[in-house]
């Protein structure tokens, strides 16, 4: 079992709190040196020419060599940045004097600065370095009609930016009194910002698009970008969504290739003046950047958890995600990125990519205490009933040998058995409530002996298909499958997987046969029963009880009598949608896996699982396509509903089609991998009802 160091709560919390706010207080004196390399005259608001920016990419430098860039801290030379990548950094006006410095200090530090790229709502100068006005290509007839450039107006008049952070910065929107005036200005920025980077540095391979509060792992990234091809149109992100429409988060970093790029500016060419005028009323400009990508047919991949929205803190550290390389954090604060530096300084292998386990007990773990008050642990388990104080909620952790961790906000107690995340202060509100957060350290130390290495590291898309979160999916951005209904689709797998598995939300995914082992016996045992029954072949070597119709789907066409007495209607519930499936259509698709029973099959799936990183590469491949009506091996379909079943993963949709070969795909994809797979006991404990 792995030994941490133990620490005790209350007063060495205090203590560690004290000492780390004094380690923000000297990084923040250093970062004062910055601002003592210029004055205030120094700001400009002209603009930068572009044309002054387009230097020679830094090339790659040995580890051993100094390029001046930093004098501790880079173990004496600047990271193997590479000639490929193009970094831009976007700002505005109101925080830039805050946060520029602390990302020089901290994890731009050891960055060639030549790859660097400062993006603003106004031209400036921070210690030598350029911000560049994204918005100085905007007409003013779209600037003079719009309430959202009232800011970029006063920033103008001002100059100054000190003025400027002390007299704009908490400055409100026209529109929404609720929302700053720099954030309904900020989403004018990305697309200008990808066609001016594009213009300083045309030569680039890659793209990396960040906010002034993005951490960025560069050991991970620069592993990252040398597996894959940037003349393939990448367009890469922690996925997120606005309505139907997937977009790669801002403040997560967003990854571009050369030819996703190149397809949007030059293909696409006058792409972000035409969007400038539409952008007024739209809430982000990640989002905007999604929508003209997705005029040039180039979609967002998902990349999360490699490129993380989340914070140092409030990470929830998970078997999801121990294993994975972390590539970004946001929301990251001063002292976050002070300790952050401080953590990659120390490693022992700094060009290694830093996964999420290193992450966790190298920097999170000596962080977190026994208990804590006034503190949000995000413990979001389950809810223990009748609590109302916070030693209650405690007690219940400790006495429930699975939880790691538990916190009480005064009302609710929660907690949590399969995550640890170390959380945020919380004071107290409004609301009366008051928070109090507990670990069990004894139990998270075994709980991170049992997460064993899991070979070699694998980044989102290394493979040019797939990632650990490729399918996920936004609500109503899927063509849904047709019904089963109306294309008579033959297997209950096919329909599960097409229909349910990606069409509605806020589930990214449905574990097919665990909403099977959810239906009530009564309703499970006829139909099992009746499958069970012996299927007589034609002399096509198909089912009797089937023939197919005129648009080439096998459908039922024996056999409807002995349901008469089976018109219990399944159901099936996904957040306020419920749906009645006719029990003649379930009993077709079990009828069709052959010889192999759904009872039996039930009881000896639960007790087996699949290594999730081989079921990633497996169901994320493509099936062969082919003009035949389904044939389905009995045994291959339920090795596939054992293996969804197993992973908790989801297939693409338009994966399974009505031309598909089950058995094919099968023979082809999933057995020649079963020798290669671990298997290991698990009590899932999902068929109690069957």
């Amino acid at each position: 079992m792995l030994k941490f160091p133990s620490r005790s709560s209350g007063r060495s919390l205090a203590i560690r709190i004290v000492v780390g706010l004094a380690i923000t207080y000297l990084a923040i004196i250093q970062l004062r040196i910055t601002y003592s390399q210029f004055s205030r005259t120094q700001a400009t608001n002209e603009s930068v020419p572009l044309k002054a920016l387009k230097e020679p990419l830094k090339e790659p430098l040995k580890e051993d060599s100094n390029d001046g860039n930093d004098s501790d801290g880079c173990g004496g030379g600047l990271i193997p940045f590479g000639s490929s990548l193009v970094v831009t950094v976007k700002t505005g006006a109101t925080e830039a004097f805050q946060k520029i410095p602390i990302q020089l200090e901290t994890t731009l530090g050891c960055v060639p600065w030549e790859n660097v790229l400062w993006f603003s709502d106004m031209a400036q100068n921070i210690g030598g370095h350029l911000l560049i006005d994204a918005l100085d290509q905007i007409p003013a007839s779209v600037k003079n009609s719009n309430s959202d450039f009232d800011l970029y107006t006063k920033q103008q008049e001002l100059k100054d930016p000190v003025e400027i952070s002390k007299l704009l910065k908490n400055m409100k929107s026209p529109e929404d009194d609720k929302q700053l005036a720099a954030w309904a200005l900020d989403k004018y920025k990305n697309l200008h910002i990808v066609e001016k980077a594009f213009a300083a540095k045309p030569d680039a391979d890659w793209y990396m698009h960040i906010d002034a509060d993005t951490y960025v792992l560069w050991p991970s990234l620069v592993a990252w970008i040398k597996k894959l091809d940037p003349s393939k149109k990448y367009y890469l992100g922690s996925m997120a969504c606005l309505d139907t429409l997937p977009f790669a988060h801002g403040g997560s970093g967003i990854l571009v290739s050369r030819a996703a790029t190149r397809s949007l500016v030059v293909d696409g060419n006058g792409t972000a003046a035409r969007w400038d005028s539409q952008i007024a009323g739209n809430c982000c400009g990640d989002g905007i950047l999604a929508a003209a990508f997705k005029e040039q047919d180039i979609h967002v991949k998902n990349a999360n958890p490699s490129l993380m929205g989340e914070s140092p803190s409030t990470i929830k550290f998970e078997l999801y995600n121990w294993h994975e390389p972390l590539v970004t954090l946001h929301h990251v604060s001063a002292i976050d990125a002070v300790r952050l530096r401080s953590f990659e300084d120390k490693r022992q292998n700094k060009s290694a990519p830093v996964l999420y386990s290193e992450l966790f007990t190298g920097l999170i773990w000596d962080m977190i205490p026994d208990s804590a008050e006034d503190w949000d642990n995000l413990s979001d388990g389950a809810t223990v009933p009748n609590i109302y104080f916070a030693d209650e909620c405690a007690r219940s952790c400790k006495m429930d040998v699975h939880c790691l961790q538990s916190r009480f906000d005064g009302e609710i107690c929660q907690l949590t058995k399969d995550k640890v995340s170390l959380g945020e202060k919380k004071y107290l509100g409004g609301d009366g409530k008051k928070w109090h957060s507990t670990w069990n350290k004894k139990r998270i130390s075994a709980w991170v002996a049992k997460q064993k290495k899991n070979g070699a590291v694998k980044f989102p898309y290394e493979d040019g298909k797939t990632s650990k979160s490729s399918h996920h999916r936004c609500s109503g951005e899927v063509q849904a499958a047709p019904h089963l209904r109306s294309q008579k689709y033959s297997t209950l797998l096919s329909y599960l997987l097409n229909e349910l598995s990606f069409q509605y939300q806020p589930k990214p995914h449905v574990e097919a046969i665990e909403w099977l082992a959810s239906l009530d016996t009564e309703t499970i045992e006829p139909l099992v029963t009746f499958r069970s029954t012996p299927i007589e072949k034609n002399n096509k070597g198909q089912d009797d009880v089937f023939q197919d119709d005129e648009e080439g789907h096998r459908v039922m066409t024996g056999h409807e009598g002995m349901m008469e007495d089976n018109k219990a209607s399944l159901h099936r519930s996904e957040g306020e949608i419920t749906e009645e499936l006719d029990p003649s259509f379930v009993l077709e698709s079990l009828l069709d896996i052959n010889n192999l029973g759904l009872k039996e099959f039930l009881s000896e799936a639960p007790t087996m699982k699949v290594k999730k990183d081989e079921l990633r590469d497996l169901l994320m491949s493509s099936p062969k396509q082919q003009n035949s009506q389904l044939v389905v091996s009995g045994q291959d379909t339920v090795s596939l509903l054992w293996i969804i079943w197993t992973s908790g993963l989801g297939i693409p949709p338009g994966t399974l089609t009505a031309k598909t070969s089950f058995s094919d795909w099968a023979e082809d994809l999933i057995f020649p991998r079963f020798a290669a797979v671990s298997y290991e006991k698990l009590d899932r404990g999902l068929v109690q009802n069957i």
